[in-house]
């Protein structure tokens, strides 16, 4: 019966004609409902920056007869298109609520009074494009010192308008329970009230802020302790009017020891970090600084722990001078097992093997588009690298022959990788990967022809190579260039050998002779005489017919695909 309704979504309200008949539905009685969604379908109506449309205040008078009972625990209103909030929303009668969504309320120009329901747990703010300011009556018409008492998430999301979110100053208890907090999508939002000390994780992205918030301040003799203290997770994230992070939350270094991952991206106009780096953040794990291109430091005067000990992830992508002072930044990673270091055109030399051998636990590293890296410098002494991928890096310098045997010979003990991922096969033949010895995978792309690969790296790792994904040069001009009469040899050799995948010799007309140990063969983007002679009662089927085999052609025209 309806009367015993639980959930309710009425859709399609803009097409509501008589209020009377909406007044029937009588939603304030029905004791039982616990969820309501009231929603209005607008069809292709768009909100561009500068559109002035017209509200329609009838959305506020059926919203009106919509009341629903005292008892609803979950409410959504979508679509809504009025500049004021429903009466009974605004009046805050209905104080059971936990959850309240309002999503593309666009004309909406103010926000209801939430600041006082005892049990809101979840506030979620979506595309609500009039709104320029959140004022005090957001927090309530009777304020008291507990505002949004048990508020945990808060997501402010599209309000593209919003320049101002006004603090309730007098309140000592600044949502107490506020363990998430989410503001994304307000470009010209440049007043920002302080955060709770209660925040777990906090995300700002794409604000107009100029300077970081602070932190709350508590009266003294205040109550602390109700949720969390410390945050532990923060996303600064596309803040192009943001140029320092010397002041806001990064001036508590108590608030800031429990925070585990730091994201800082796409701050075009960032100049400075904390002058103490993140050396208070001493339980920071994951460091993630990218698109920040104006970085300034100057090496010789950054403070020890710089990066704290802790961390155990860093990613460093187009980040100004932050690269060039490597040196000074990892002798004190002991625990880092993943460095990436991206676009990053400063970049000359990976550190010596001084500063290397302190990276004891390091077993990732990737280095893509550093366009100026010429070596690799002490990368040897790091025994315990599992993963390296080098992409892009065009000036790493192949060194000549006359490395001495002492030095090969260290540098062969050094390293035993588990993927080796390069984006060309000379790469092989740079210190140390010429030492490599105990590769198990390896995967290399543009190889011109199966001749570019080093007979003498392939019969070193001969044992321990597993799996050996090779890539020609997809391009119309290579294709017909690959033969077998190229291929090196050496690959019968590897007597470890269980994959081998040849994608792209499209001139490949028959296959080099392969490792009895091999058990899979992918041959893909080949040409069709050498598909003719794999397929079943093919000239070379007899010798393959026992692997695992994938085989498919390609043509010119499929290139250009």
């Amino acid at each position: 019966m309806m009367s015993e309704l639980h959930e309710l979504m009425i859709m399609d309200l803009e097409n509501v004609k008589r209020i009377e008949k909406v007044y029937k539905a009588k939603l304030s009685l029905k004791q039982h409902l616990h969820y309501v969604a009231l929603m209005w379908n607008r069809g292709s109506e768009t909100w561009t920056r500068g559109f002035t449309g017209e509200s329609n205040e009838s959305d506020k008078e059926v919203a009106d007869c919509l009341e629903p009972h005292p008892k609803v625990t979950h409410l959504i209103l979508c679509g809504y298109r009025s500049r004021n909030p429903p009466n009974w929303l605004d009046a805050g009668i209905h104080r059971n609520l936990t959850t309240i969504e309002l999503f593309d309320c666009n004309y909406l120009e103010r926000l209801p009074q939430l600041g006082q329901l005892p049990y809101l747990k979840t506030l979620t703010l979506l595309e609500i494009r009039a709104l320029k300011k959140i004022g005090l009556e957001f927090y309530g018409s009777c304020r008291s010192d507990n505002t949004f008492p048990a508020l945990e998430t808060l997501e402010l999301m599209e309000l593209t308008q919003l320049k101002e979110w006004a603090e309730d100053a007098q309140c000592d208890k600044w949502f107490p329970r506020l363990q998430k907090l989410d503001v994304r999508g307000s470009p010209q939002l440049e007043k920002f009230p302080p955060i709770p000390a209660s925040l777990k994780m906090l995300s700002l992205i794409s604000l107009g802020i100029t300077t970081l918030p602070k932190f709350k301040q508590q009266n003294e003799g205040s109550s602390t302790n109700e949720g969390p203290r410390f945050l532990s997770h923060v996303s600064i994230i596309e803040c192009s009017k943001l140029v320092s992070l010397n002041s806001g939350f990064f001036s508590y270094p108590e608030q800031l020891a429990s925070v585990e991952k730091l994201e800082i991206l796409n701050c075009f106009e960032l100049v400075r970090l904390p002058s103490e780096g993140f050396r208070d953040l001493i339980s920071l794990k994951s460091l993630w600084i990218e698109e920040c291109k104006k970085l300034l430091l100057m090496p010789m005067l950054l403070p020890k722990n710089f990066f704290p000990p802790s961390v155990q992830r860093v990613m460093l992508i187009s980040c100004g001078d932050l690269v060039a002072s490597l040196p000074q930044l990892l002798p004190n990673l002991c625990l880092i097992s993943f460095l990436k270091v991206q676009h990053c055109s400063k970049l000359i030399s990976l550190p010596s093997e001084n500063v290397l051998r302190c990276l004891i636990s390091l077993q990732e590293l990737e280095l893509k588009n550093c366009e100026n890296l010429k070596s690799l410098g002490g990368l040897a002494v790091i025994s315990s690298l599992k993963i390296l991928v080098i992409r892009k890096c065009p000036m790493l310098a192949i060194e000549s022959p006359s490395d001495s045997v002492e030095e090969s010979s260290r540098n062969r003990l050094s390293i035993a990788l588990d993927k080796l991922d390069i984006d060309r096969p000379e790469l092989l033949l740079v210190m140390p990967l010429r030492n490599l010895h105990l590769t198990k995978s390896v995967n290399i792309t543009n190889i011109h022809s199966l001749s570019a690969l080093p007979e003498r790296w392939l019969l070193r790792n001969g044992a321990s190579l597993q799996i050996m994904d090779l890539y020609g040069l997809a391009s119309v001009e290579t294709y017909g260039l690959a033969s077998v009469e190229t291929s090196p040899n050496s690959l019968q050799s590897l007597t470890g050998l269980r994959v081998l995948c040849l994608i792209n010799f499209f001139g490949l007309t028959r296959l080099p002779e392969l490792p009895t140990s091999l058990e899979v063969l992918d041959v893909g983007g080949c040409c069709e005489e050498l598909a003719e002679r794999l397929k079943d009662g093919g000239s070379d089927y007899d010798k393959v017919k026992h692997l695992d085999m994938r085989v498919f052609r390609v043509g010119p025209q499929h290139i250009l695909d």
